[in-house]
């Protein structure tokens, strides 16, 4: 059976995006962990705002060693392209 052909839509900027930190080891240090996490947020904003998109929520997923996964999704209270907005309940513009 033959498919039906999806309308092309020029320049349709993603609608999700990840990043990713792999430590070399098993890591217990909190501080370490939580400056990865800062770091992601940081590289996704960044992204977003090279787009011009922003996000509504933002979903954290953590691999454990053992191969289970941890996830936590956080909506935002006003949708934001900013690193300060992806890491905090406070939003901020896009830096320009």
């Amino acid at each position: 059976m033959a498919s039906k052909p999806r309308a092309v839509v020029p320049l349709r900027r993603p609608e999700s995006t990840s990043a990713r930190h792999d430590f070399e080891r098993d890591m217990l240090d909190p501080v370490l962990i939580r400056a990865a996490l800062l770091d992601l947020a940081a590289e996704l904003a960044e992204r977003q705002c090279g787009r011009g998109q922003i996000a509504h929520a933002l979903t954290l997923s953590v691999r454990l060693a053992g191969g289970s996964r941890v996830e936590r999704t956080r909506k935002l209270p006003t949708p934001s392209g900013h690193t300060e907005g992806l890491r905090s309940p406070r939003v901020k513009d896009c830096p320009r």
